[in-house]
C-alpha cells in the first residue's frame, strides 16, 4: 500500500498549497475520474475535517490501479513543482524591475498617424502614443512596419463557414485549420491523420476555442477500457461518470487521441454515439441512456488511417470498418506547416533552415526518424541556452546510428 500512501501524501500537499483545482482537473483529464474533496467525503461517509491520510489512501486504492496511482502521484508532484517555479520566477522578475532605472519619456511623443486596418488598431495606437519615446521622422516607417507585423501575430482569425462567421481563434493556425473547421461544422466529426507533432491536438483545441466550447481529450492507448468513456462503478456500486459523457450530454469538443492504438472493443461502443442522437450508459442505472447535445463534436487523431502497424508506428491496430465508415467524408491528413514553423522560429531562422534540411534528408533516405514542429520548438529552446546550431543538431541526433547520421546530417 506504499504507492497509495505516497498518493495520499501528495494530494494533501496539493491541498495545503491551494493547488487542488489544478490537481482535480489534471487527474480527471488523465483518468476520466472526478477526484475532489467532496467525492472523497461522500465515498468515505465522513466530514472533510475527519478525513485523514489513511482513509484517503483506501479511497485511492479503490479508484486506481498501482500503476495509475504511481502516475497520479507524479502528476501532482509536477503541479507542485510548476507552482514553485512560477513563484521563484515572479520573485526574480519583481526584484529585477525594482532595480531597473526609471526612464523618462520626452514631452514630444511619436504619434501613430497610420491605420493598421486591424481590429486591435486602437489598442496598439494608444500603447504607442503612451509609451514610445521621441522617434525621428525617418524611423516612423520602420516602427509602423514592426507594429503591423506584431499586430498580425496577435489579432484573431475570423472563422467563416459559407460566408457566415462561426467564431474566432487567437494566435497562429495550421494551414489546414480552415478545412478542419469546414469538416467539423458540417459533420460534427473529424478524423485527423498525421505524423507525430504535426499539430493534431493543437488544431482540435483551436476548433473548440473558435466555437467557444469546452474541450477535453483522452489518449486511447493500451489499457484504456470502455469504462473511461461511458463510466464505471466503484466497489460500493456507485456510478463514476466521465468527461466524455459530460461533453456528449452538455456540449463541447472531445478528442480521441491515438485512436489507432486503441482496443477494438473500446471503439465499438462509440459507433452509436457518433452516428446517433443517444448512446447507452449501462452502468448509470438511474439514467442508462445519454442524449447527445446539439453542440457535441468528436475528433479522432491518429498516425495511420487505421490499417495496422507501419514501419514508423508500432502498436497500431486495424480499426473496425464500421467505425471508420462513420468518418468516410470527414477525414483530413496533416503534414507539417513550414510557414507556421518559420513564424514560430522567426528569431532562429538559421536553425530553422538546418532543421528543414534535416527533415528533408530523413524523408529522402526513408529513415524511421521525425523532425516534428514540436521538435523544432524544443530545439529553439535548447539553442537559447547558448548552444550552437551544431550542438543542437548533435543533441537531436544523439540516438541515431552512424549510418543514419551520415544520411541525415549533411
Amino acid at each position: 500500500m506504499t504507492i497509495y500512501k505516497n498518493l495520499a501524501a501528495e494530494y494533501k500537499k496539493a491541498n495545503e498549497a491551494k493547488k487542488s483545482r489544478s490537481v482535480h482537473s489534471r487527474l480527471k483529464k488523465e483518468f476520466g475520474i472526478d477526484i475532489n474533496a467532496r467525492a472523497i467525503k461522500d465515498y468515505l461517509s465522513l466530514s472533510w475535517n475527519e478525513i485523514v491520510n489513511g482513509e484517503i489512501e483506501h479511497y485511492f486504492a479503490d479508484m486506481f490501479s498501482p500503476e495509475e496511482a504511481d502516475r497520479a502521484s507524479s502528476i501532482i508532484a509536477e503541479i507542485l513543482d510548476e507552482k514553485q517555479d512560477k513563484e521563484e520566477e515572479t520573485e526574480t522578475k519583481n526584484e529585477t524591475q525594482k532595480n531597473e532605472p526609471k526612464t523618462t519619456v520626452g514631452k514630444d511623443k511619436f504619434e501613430a498617424g497610420f491605420s493598421l486596418n486591424l481590429p486591435i488598431y486602437e489598442m496598439v495606437k494608444e500603447a504607442v502614443n503612451e509609451h514610445a519615446p521621441e522617434i525621428a521622422e525617418k524611423q516612423a516607417s520602420e516602427v509602423e512596419q514592426l507594429i503591423k507585423e506584431a499586430a498580425k501575430s496577435i489579432s484573431p482569425n475570423i472563422i467563416n463557414i459559407n460566408n457566415a462567421k462561426v467564431g474566432e481563434v487567437k494566435g497562429k493556425t495550421h494551414k489546414e485549420f480552415q478545412e478542419a473547421m469546414d469538416i467539423v461544422v458540417s459533420q460534427k466529426k473529424l478524423f485527423l491523420k498525421g505524423e507525430s507533432g504535426t499539430g493534431k491536438t493543437f488544431i482540435a483545441e483551436q476548433i473548440a476555442n473558435a466555437l467557444n466550447l469546452k474541450f477535453d481529450t483522452i489518449s486511447l492507448t493500451a489499457g484504456i477500457s470502455e469504462g473511461y468513456l461511458i463510466g464505471r462503478t466503484n466497489i460500493q456500486g456507485e456510478f463514476i461518470s466521465t468527461s466524455f459523457i459530460d461533453i456528449y450530454e452538455n456540449g463541447g469538443v472531445f478528442l480521441l487521441d491515438e485512436v489507432d492504438a486503441s482496443d477494438a472493443n473500446t471503439l465499438l461502443i462509440l459507433n452509436k454515439a457518433i452516428s446517433s442522437n443517444s448512446m447507452p450508459v449501462p452502468m448509470r442505472t438511474e439514467n442508462p441512456i445519454a442524449k447527445r447535445h446539439k453542440d457535441f463534436y468528436i475528433i479522432c487523431a491518429a498516425n495511420t488511417w487505421g490499417n495496422g502497424v507501419g514501419s514508423d508506428y508500432t502498436g497500431r491496430e486495424y480499426l473496425d470498418e464500421a467505425f471508420l465508415n462513420r468518418f468516410s467524408a470527414a477525414k483530413l491528413e496533416l503534414d507539417y506547416d513550414e510557414e507556421l514553423e518559420k513564424e514560430l522560429l522567426e528569431s532562429e531562422l538559421e536553425l530553422f533552415g538546418k532543421l528543414i534540411e534535416l527533415r528533408k534528408n530523413i524523408r529522402e533516405n526513408k529513415l524511421d526518424r521525425l523532425v516534428s514542429t514540436r521538435t523544432m520548438i524544443d530545439a529553439m529552446k535548447y539553442k537559447k541556452t547558448g548552444k550552437s546550431i551544431e550542438q543542437v543538431i548533435d543533441r537531436l541526433t544523439v540516438d541515431y546510428t552512424n549510418e543514419e547520421r551520415k544520411k541525415a546530417v549533411a
